[in-house]
């Protein structure tokens, strides 16, 4: 029984992914298996991956994941008691070699380059996720996708809502003998329904660094500034699997067995990483509803005395509005 949620959560998610589904299903499953790669074809020596390694190329290029549809799929699983937790923030997909990739712009990053200025230059990517529990690193994302260069982060501005109605709060850290900590005090606006007691906004507000947890997850084991995608499409589609793939590692770790490396000690409430490293047993009991592949016999290649042209380099984008630091927002 409690496979089964995790199993019809993987049969309508492998609907939603339009053409090529079944290469990007078994893609999605061999990133979940896969702890360490250099390149994305070593995603196809995975033996969840029934393909060859030309068919993620493929898929990335021919899918088409219903974000939308995606994205109300990961709502059906939040439960319908309580107040749900969420929080917004933005990250970057450096790309500062990629001179043929459209759409680069200059985004704000922890590591500086040349100049010793917090920035690179590549893409940026805006995430809202539900945030499940009291404590711990899970967050779950509903949405992750691409900030456009006519965009700012998630956009969150009231100018268009003068007459909006917020509560501010201004919080100073104050050491034992009562002087301020931080010369500036930090200022929080709440919008929407009546505000929680004033000990519990300042917890659902630290809550808010769990999306940086899976951010890390998202890079270091999801791999996803792994592939050198060449255009923004391929990118989008490429990030619409994230999501996905964490939300199945969420339903499934009830299910799952911890199975710790060596060197590291058993858990009880496992996080992302640890429910990924038990994933394999999962997958043997309930299988996958991607459709086995088909010969289809060798490719021709390219055609002897075709011209070969190539790509256009693209200018990086500058945003004529400077987006705010970075500083997560949370709602609930």
């Amino acid at each position: 029984m409690k496979n089964a949620r995790l199993e019809e959560f993987r049969q309508v998610a492998y609907k939603y992914l339009g053409r090529a589904k079944d290469a990007t299903f078994e893609l999605t499953d061999a990133i979940l298996l896969t702890r360490n790669i250099y390149s994305l074809a070593d995603l196809s020596l995975s033996p969840i991956f029934r393909r060859k390694w030309p068919s993620i190329y493929e898929a990335l290029q021919d899918s088409r994941p219903q974000r939308q549809k995606l994205m109300q799929l990961y709502i059906k699983q939040i439960p319908a008691e309580g107040r749900p937790l969420l929080a917004g923030d933005h990250t970057n997909w450096s790309r500062p070699d990629a001179v043929t990739l459209q759409e680069r712009t200059y985004e704000h990053s922890g590591t500086s380059i040349a100049g010793n200025k917090p920035i690179t230059i590549g893409q940026g990517y805006s995430t809202i996720a539900w945030i499940p529990e009291k404590s711990g690193s899970w967050a779950l994302p509903l949405r992750h996708e691409r900030i456009t260069s006519g965009e700012s982060p998630k956009n969150l501005h009231f100018r268009k809502a003068v007459t909006r109605p917020m509560s501010l709060l201004r919080v100073e850290r104050l050491d034992v003998q009562g002087n301020q900590r931080v010369s500036k005090p930090l200022w929080l606006a709440w919008a929407g329904e009546e505000m929680p007691p004033l000990e519990e906004v300042w917890r659902l507000y630290l809550r808010r660094f769990t999306i940086d947890h899976w951010y890390r997850f998202l890079k270091q084991r999801l791999h996803w500034t792994v592939p050198n995608l060449s255009t923004p499409k391929q990118c989008e589609r490429w990030s619409d699997l994230m999501p996905l793939m964490t939300w199945e590692l969420w339903l499934a770790r009830d299910i799952v067995t911890d199975n710790p490396l060596p060197w590291q000690k058993s858990q009880g409430n496992l996080t992302p990483g640890r429910v990924a490293q038990a994933m394999g047993g999962v997958f043997a009991v309930i299988g996958t509803p991607a459709v086995a592949p088909k010969s289809r016999g060798k490719s021709p290649g390219w055609t002897p005395g075709k011209k070969r042209h190539r790509k256009n380099r693209c200018p990086i984008v500058k945003k004529t509005v400077t987006p705010p630091p970075k500083e997560p927002s949370i709602a609930v």
